[in-house]
């Protein structure tokens, strides 16, 4: 629970911080998969060392760590247009 808590922190953050920058909707996409992957780094930072120090190699760890951010990171980008028709929906209703 607490990867999770740290991890979404930092999506969050990060989102936040590049949609000051990029106020306009069509960076959406970006702003959504960049803050996901960071998520998704200190997600898996956090969480499989807890996990599994000391029950599999540090290489092991490394690369679990890796692919697991990275394989979370793709199932967003696989759902995102998904994701930005639900966000624009969503703006429509509370801007009218």
């Amino acid at each position: 629970m607490l990867a999770f808590i740290i991890g979404d922190f930092a999506n969050d953050k990060i989102f936040q911080l590049m949609k000051s920058r990029h106020e306009d909707s069509k960076w959406f996409c970006t702003r959504a998969i960049l803050s996901s992957l960071a998520g998704n780094i200190v997600d898996s930072i956090v969480f499989l060392p807890l996990a599994f120090w000391g029950l599999m190699p540090m290489s092991t760890l490394i690369t679990t760590t890796l692919f697991s951010a990275i394989g979370k990171t793709l199932y967003e980008l696989i759902i995102l247009p998904l994701t930005a028709l639900t966000v624009k929906t969503v703006n429509k209703y509370e801007t009218a």
